[in-house]
């Protein structure tokens, strides 16, 4: 009797057990599905006052003509080769300024009547100045798009200068269309705010000298 007892309280913990089992946790419980578009990278917001570079990606489309979009990749001398137009400059342009460029050769040379083009930044071109001499980590530092890169910035991107570096002896070197510059600055006077920070161009060099000399 007390066997027959134990036999069916077994069977209906079994039948509650799978019972519970397959009803699964109430809604709430579950973990939320993945939003994958909202953890997608948005896209990147060019200014309308940035002027295209060589090196540049730009990502090219017309609408009307749903074949005909490419990816452009600027040359060093700043073209483009642009579908039945060639070789075409766009270096120094902003994009609204590429665009009806384009779309006025289209329309000079009659390739279209009405030619709508979109024009983007797939990629920028990597702007480097260099950091030489007597900091922690020298070498090229990538300037940030559309944004400026001062003397401090880039010293602290080289990690700072070294213990027996010479700080009133900063050396920027330029060159413009061939024609070297060099300015010996005085980086603690920067620092103290008695000197504005200077404001660099791609392709300077720095150079932190050592103290010792």
């Amino acid at each position: 009797m007390m066997k027959s007892i134990l036999s069916k309280g077994v069977v209906f913990f079994c039948a509650a057990l799978f019972f519970l089992l397959s009803i699964g946790c109430p809604k709430g419980d579950r973990a939320p599905t993945p939003n994958l578009a909202a953890a997608a990278p948005a896209e990147t917001v060019v200014s309308a006052d940035y002027r295209i570079r060589p090196l540049d990606l730009l990502r090219f489309e017309m609408p009307a003509e749903p074949e005909n979009r490419a990816e452009l990749r600027v040359t060093r001398d700043g073209n483009v080769s642009v579908y039945l137009l060639g070789q075409m400059k766009v270096e120094g342009l902003t994009l609204v300024e590429a665009k009806q460029k384009i779309e006025n050769a289209y329309r000079d040379a009659e390739i279209y009547v009405n030619p709508q083009v979109l024009l983007q930044i797939s990629a920028y071109a990597e702007r480097r100045v260099y950091v030489l001499g007597f900091v922690a980590n020298p070498g090229p530092i990538v300037m940030p798009m559309e944004e400026n890169l001062t003397l401090l910035r880039a010293i602290a991107a080289a990690r700072g200068l070294l213990p027996r570096a010479s700080s009133s002896g900063v050396i920027i070197t330029r060159s413009t269309k061939g024609v070297e510059q060099r300015w010996v600055i005085d980086l603690g006077d920067i620092q103290k705010g008695y000197s504005p920070d200077i404001p660099l161009k791609e392709g300077d060099t720095i150079y932190v000298p050592d103290s010792k000399i």
